[in-house]
């Protein structure tokens, strides 16, 4: 009787094993399917005061394969806008975790820029310069696949 009652608890104890595995990679793939389904997004985790020199423009995206993606951002001073950080360097990188940073006051009076946006766009893009164009060109809406802007006061 003993052997009998061990046999089964050691294949109990085998069958919940296998149960509980199954259930992790269940949850693991589950959520990895609900990543990789998020729609491509993009926010700003931290937008420096108006009138602010020393603190970066910082946000977040999600949705996205951080390697194939890259943050175009752009800023409206006295109605014309300009590209962050620099012309000879139009983007932000974003790293894997999808966090990214920009330097949006480079020169002039970038410091009082009232509105400020940022295009998600592809690596293989190379997004229009912008120097004091009364509008943002409208091949960058056609080409990101998310943006964000914020009016600053």
């Amino acid at each position: 009787m003993n052997g009998i009652r061990k046999h089964l608890i050691q294949r109990g104890s085998g069958t919940l094993k296998i149960r509980i595995l199954t259930i992790v990679c269940l949850m693991v793939f589950v959520t990895s399917v609900a990543v990789l389904a998020a729609s491509p997004s993009i926010k700003f985790t931290h937008v420096p005061k108006k009138g602010t020199w020393s603190e970066n423009l910082r946000g977040k995206v999600v949705g996205v394969n951080t390697a194939k993606y890259k943050v175009a951002v752009y800023i409206c001073v006295d109605g014309g806008w300009w590209n962050k950080p620099t012309w000879a360097e139009p983007t932000c990188y974003i790293s894997k975790a999808g966090y990214w940073s920009c330097d949006i006051v480079t020169g002039g009076t970038d410091e009082d820029a009232e509105e400020v946006a940022a295009f998600l766009i592809p690596k293989s893009y190379s997004p229009p310069a912008c120097g004091g164009d009364s509008e943002l060109p409208s091949e960058l809406y056609a080409k990101c696949v998310a943006k964000v802007s914020i009016t600053r006061h």
